[in-house]
């Protein structure tokens, strides 16, 4: 019988102790291993999040600089643009500029209205007003010319380094000079006051 109390007490003592592991265990992982664990997710959760959060900010770094760029671009391509407006006070010397166009393609100028004398005048009438406010000069022009010639210098005059706008053309064949035409050429001048 001693064995078999022997034998008890044993058995007793191994669930005893298996029981006492098995709430050790389960205390471990309640306490120490469930924390860290949950506290190690949390963390890599986070660094994720930075990484996250870095590798947005060097896009938008990214972006900002591009956009900078694009900014100091368009600032020079203003600069260009307002560069082809001249002042009101060129309209002589823009006048003459176009005659010598046309004349660089064989045209004539025959008439212009107004002409030089007139568009002195108006560069030196008027208030001047302050601020970079456009305006636009009507210019009325007989020229002669050949067909060609006149399509050739329209095609460019895109290239002028002042703003022009051609509103009106009409052309009429010259007597006895069947290659020559009388044009009548209506555009406008830009110019800033």
């Amino acid at each position: 019988m001693a064995t078999i109390d022997k034998y008890n007490k044993a058995k007793k003592q191994l669930v005893l102790k298996g029981f006492v592991l098995v709430v050790v265990v389960i205390g471990w992982f309640v306490l120490l291993f469930n924390p860290i664990s949950s506290d190690i997710r949390s963390l890599n959760a986070a660094i994720k999040s930075e990484e996250d959060s870095l590798i947005a900010v060097e896009k938008y770094k990214t972006q900002e600089e591009a956009l900078q760029r694009k900014i100091k671009d368009l600032n020079i391509r203003v600069e260009e643009w307002d560069k082809s407006f001249p002042h009101r006070k060129e309209l002589v010397s823009l006048a003459k500029e176009l005659i010598s166009y046309f004349a660089s393609y064989g045209i004539e100028l025959i008439d212009m209205r107004p002409s030089l004398f007139e568009l002195y005048a108006l560069e030196h009438a008027g208030n001047t007003v302050a601020g970079q406010f456009v305006s636009k000069q009507l210019l009325n022009m007989t020229l002669r010319g050949r067909y060609l010639n006149l399509g050739r210098m329209l095609e460019r005059i895109d290239q002028l380094p002042f703003k022009v706008t051609v509103t009106d053309v009409a052309m009429n064949s010259v007597p006895n000079e069947r290659p020559e035409l009388e044009i009548r050429l209506d555009m406008f001048l830009y110019v800033h006051e």
